[in-house]
């Protein structure tokens, strides 16, 4: 990292303008003695494995997570606002008792996380703002969720994730009969979204444009299918990441069968 961009960046605010982004410096060390460096688990995995042991009707255990990252524990947080119990356990297997349950932080000795599901339609509408934090992934998974709930609900983040656009997940979350407001000019969020959807457009099935973005607006609505009455989702050209061996558009039903759409191609020369 050069010195210039440090200087600018750092969180201090003196003599620039102030931001949240922190400079690491790394130090060469002084020996050649082994190093125990403890890594956190995949934030992908942890953050999607959350969400999934959310909706399930019986208690799921999520272990080696005592290094989670802060994206993690926004998707954990978020979970227990909208109504989820997760209990915290040391190496002993003994209950922890959280350290702040009001802000629902976890507990820093746990190394397990036994999250108690509400099944495929239990989240219940939070008092407060969902705040994702810094997590992409956290926002856009969680978008979709909260257009289900009956009444507003409002999403936010930091003042990085503010400035990321979340046109196409707010489009289609409108296409399914949900209302959203966001943010002004540079920032894009919060994000007020007053649903449910409606359940007859749903049934009639939706179109996704994941072409500026990733596969993650489609992990999203895909997961609709086990809550609510959607019958297909329309994907037009994924080609971020292009899903290999199905056609460019597709339709994807409950089944999980996919089908060639009936849209024009699109091919990857003319991106």
């Amino acid at each position: 990292m050069g010195k210039r961009w440090s200087k600018r960046w750092t969180s201090s605010g003196k003599g620039h303008r102030r931001n949240d982004v922190h400079a690491l410096r790394v130090t060469p060390s002084a020996t050649l003695d082994p190093i125990h460096w403890a890594l956190p688990p995949s934030k992908s995995h942890l953050i999607r494995a959350l969400l999934l042991s959310a909706q399930s009707s019986q208690p799921v255990e999520l272990l080696n997570v005592q290094y989670a990252g802060e994206d993690a524990r926004a998707m954990r947080r978020c979970l227990q606002q909208l109504g989820i119990s997760i209990d915290d356990y040391d190496i002993e297997g003994q209950r922890l008792t959280q350290v702040n349950p009001v802000h629902f932080e976890h507990h820093p000795d746990a190394v397990k996380w036994v999250v108690h599901g509400a099944g495929p339609s239990g989240f219940k509408r939070p008092a407060t703002v969902l705040n994702a934090g810094n997590s992409g992934t956290t926002l856009r998974l969680l978008g979709t969720h909260a257009a289900m709930i009956g009444g507003p609900v409002m999403l936010d983040g930091d003042g990085s994730l503010r400035k990321r656009s979340s046109a196409e997940l707010w489009g289609t979350i409108e296409q399914g009969g949900a209302e959203v407001s966001v943010g002004m000019g540079e920032e894009r969020l919060p994000a007020l979204i007053d649903g449910p959807m409606d359940a007859g457009r749903l049934a009639s099935g939706i179109e996704l444009d994941i072409s500026p973005v990733d596969t993650q607006f489609y992990q999203q609505f895909t997961n609709l299918f086990y809550v609510s009455s959607i019958m297909s989702i329309t994907v037009k050209y994924p080609i971020q990441r292009p899903i290999r061996g199905i056609p460019v558009p597709f339709r994807i039903m409950p089944s999980g069968f996919s089908e060639q759409a009936d849209l024009p191609e699109r091919k990857c020369d003319d991106i």
